[in-house]
């Protein structure tokens, strides 16, 4: 009974040796002085595009700590950006791997570790790299960093040993993304003030034509859209339609910054449009010839009073505005959607739309009022419906899965950006559904400025279309919050 009994104790006992073990971390700065770095302001607009995990490290922690990691990259992307008039929108993409180069395990503790049965500590240091990239809407890598932040282990079997020496839970870790990130922005803003202070020099005292020149070899600028509104509201006094012409091929976003009374000159399809029609009668055309020319090959718009007046002034006769209008339209009763669009153009809605494909934001609908090939493509993949999307989150969830599965630091980091990698899965799928980005744009002959402005107009324009609720949840998926955006608008 007596020994049964000190059994009893001495299992208590190494129970609560075993208990007492325990592994902790340790961050070790880096030995750049961040305050080192200059920080200004950064002449831009960012956007977290996603923060991906790959190969990480570290161990498995609870949800808090996932989500003050979440917040902390969120955070950082967030205090980079410094709007500035006229500054491009870039996309800022995080993405965190481990360092197997900088990784190390101490072979002298472990054998400390070994000879003391585990009273001194085994330690390894972990290394993991924070990569930072900014890509143009039009995904141009305009900047690239890597900054190296290192972990330090501690652990003990039956000793708590590693206690005075580190901290429980993922403390290290968030210390080390957190100085890693502000290390990021510190290159950053450093980076953006070399750009700037390349502009001003290549810049400065120079007239639009030098500075026109300049950008078209720099086309990646920081600064592009502020010379873009610069060579749109300052055209030459001498040729300001030849100008604005010119510049609509070089410039992708020309158009949005365009006086309105320049506009009307470059209405219409490509080698039709107004300046094209002004040109040939100039040059001594027959106006009924080109009337109907122009009434099968459109489309064009629904001028207002003053449109029509300012046209007429152009030298274009009645006969060849009236075919400008009926252009793209049967003869008869116009559709559904061309008699919304009407309406539209008489609220002054249609101010918002851009003529081309230059905007951030594609119209699902093309100028003769039919849903663009990319839309119908992502129709058709279901994309949008309630099965696209839970296809494509449960994609993005099981990708994100994949890439971290039996990797202790992605189970830290896995939760911060599962949801994330899930959204911009199921869009890429989407995307890739449609065609790719690039064929999004180029079967696209109308866009946007902004979300607001495209939620807007389809709103007004098309909401009555038969085909409305199935191109609005397809154009969600590609361009996020649209669905909120309509239902806020008036």
């Amino acid at each position: 009974m007596i020994n049964r009994q000190r059994w009893k104790i001495i299992g208590i006992l190494i129970g609560a040796i075993l208990l007492s073990a325990c592994q902790t971390t340790r961050y070790l700065p880096s030995e750049q002085d961040i305050n080192q770095l200059s920080q200004g302001d950064i002449p831009a607009q960012f956007i977290l595009k996603d923060g991906k995990i790959t190969n990480a490290i570290g161990p498995a922690f609870g949800g808090s700590i996932i989500d003050e990691a979440k917040q902390s990259i969120k955070n950082g992307v967030a205090s980079w950006s410094s709007p500035i008039e006229g500054s491009p929108l870039l996309y800022a993409s995080v993405d965190v791997t481990s360092n197997t180069k900088e990784s190390s395990t101490n072979w002298a503790s472990f054998f400390l570790y070994i000879v003391t049965l585990t009273l001194i500590p085994a330690t390894d240091t972990q290394a993991f790299d924070i990569n930072v990239e900014l890509s143009t809407p039009e995904g141009e890598a305009v900047y690239a960093h890597t900054v190296t932040e290192k972990v330090k282990s501690y652990l003990s079997v039956y000793f708590p040993t590693p206690l005075f020496v580190g901290s429980t839970g993922g403390k290290a870790y968030i210390q080390a993304l957190n100085a890693g990130m502000h290390r990021q922005e510190r290159q950053l803003f450093s980076w953006a003030d070399d750009q700037h202070s390349a502009f001003i020099a290549a810049t400065d005292g120079k007239d639009i034509y030098e500075k026109r020149a300049w950008l078209r070899e720099n086309p990646s600028s920081l600064f592009r859209l502020q010379l873009i509104e610069e060579f749109a509201q300052n055209p030459p006094s001498n040729q300001p339609i030849e100008w604005h012409k010119e510049n609509l091929e070089y410039f992708a976003n020309y158009s949005q910054y365009m006086p309105s009374e320049y506009q009307i000159w470059f209405i219409g399809p490509k080698g039709r449009q107004v300046i094209d029609i002004v040109d040939a009668v100039n040059n001594g055309e027959d106006q009924a010839i080109l009337a109907a020319g122009i009434e099968s090959n459109g489309p064009y718009k629904q001028f207002d009073s003053d449109e029509v007046t300012k046209l007429k002034e152009l030298g274009l006769s009645t006969e060849v505005i009236v075919a400008m209008i009926r252009s793209g339209s049967a003869p008869t009763a116009a559709p559904i959607a061309q008699r919304a669009s009407v309406a539209a153009m008489s609220s002054g809605i249609a101010s918002v739309l851009i003529p081309n494909n230059s905007g951030a934001y594609m119209n699902p609908w093309t100028s003769d009022d039919v849903l663009a090939d990319w839309i119908d493509k992502a129709i058709n993949a279901k994309i949008g419906s309630a099965t696209g999307s839970v296809v494509g989150a449960a994609a993005g969830a099981y990708a994100a899965n994949k890439v971290l599965e039996n990797v202790p630091f992605g189970s830290f980091l896995g939760g911060m950006v599962g949801s994330s990698i899930g959204k911009n899965t199921g869009r890429n799928m989407a995307i890739e559904a449609s065609g790719g980005m690039e064929y999004i744009r180029q079967s696209s002959d109308q866009s946007f400025r902004t979300l607001a402005d495209m939620a807007a107009y389809l709103k007004s324009t098309y909401s009555n279309n038969s085909n409305y609720a199935d191109a609005i949840n397809a154009a969600d998926i590609i361009y996020p919050g649209l669905k909120a955006a309509i239902n806020a608008a008036y």
